[in-house]
């Protein structure tokens, strides 16, 4: 939060990458695909 409200950063333009560890349908991408997810169903930092 501190550096979210701190007048020396400015974040309008930033994006966050979020990466995580799943499995996927071998008929539908290989180890090391990308794919974006519809639904969130956990998280934690």
């Amino acid at each position: 939060m501190a550096l979210t409200f701190s007048d020396r950063f400015d974040l309008r333009r930033t994006y966050f990458l979020i990466a995580g560890i799943a499995g996927i349908d071998p008929a539908r991408g290989t180890i090391g695909s990308a794919a974006w997810a519809k639904y969130l169903v956990d998280f934690g930092i």
